[in-house]
């Protein structure tokens, strides 16, 4: 769509060079300016893009939230796994100690 564009107005340029004078230039009016279509092919072009880009940021976002779901839940089964090795550390100790406890009373 740009290079329609970008010929479009080189053309335009070419001729109003030519004559000088761009408001009154017969060939000001042969391109798409006028051209209803043209300029709803440009701006659905145009939208397409910004809702690739708007899609593309709520995709990253969504990400970014998913990201840190998965941190906090990391974090969350780090703290649990710690409580559960310190408790099995207290389930050893109090092993030892009722074992030793025993073995010596008998």
């Amino acid at each position: 769509m740009k290079n329609i564009v970008r010929k479009w107005t080189a053309s335009v340029k070419k001729c109003c060079k030519k004559t000088k004078n761009e408001h009154s230039s017969p060939c000001a009016a042969d391109g798409p300016w006028d051209d209803a279509g043209f300029w709803r092919k440009v701006v659905q072009e145009y939208t397409a893009r910004e809702d690739a880009k708007a899609d593309k940021d709520a995709k990253a976002n969504r990400l970014d939230d998913v990201l840190t779901l998965i941190q906090e839940d990391l974090r969350r089964q780090q703290k649990d796994n710690k409580r559960l090795n310190d408790r099995m550390l207290e389930i050893e100790r109090l092993i030892k100690a009722q074992a030793t406890g025993q073995g010596s009373s008998d």
